[in-house]
């Protein structure tokens, strides 16, 4: 059996350790957006977003 003193040491780094995992930040939510119906005009889509397609997606040439 471990020595109280160790025991102890184990306890304390346990719970210092469960702090510091707990204060880490959540990742910010990816956000999403629906496309439908004519793309007429030029767009970015960027990676940061999920892109939805509802539907019939009309890309019109030139855009």
């Amino acid at each position: 059996m471990l020595k109280p003193n160790y025991f102890k040491s184990i306890v304390v780094i346990a719970a210092l350790l469960s702090i510091v995992v707990s204060c880490t930040e959540d990742p910010a939510p990816i956000t999403s957006e629906d496309k439908t119906g004519e793309i007429t005009q030029d767009e970015t889509w960027t990676a940061d977003k999920i892109y939805k397609l509802q539907g019939k997606v009309i890309v019109n040439d030139g855009v």
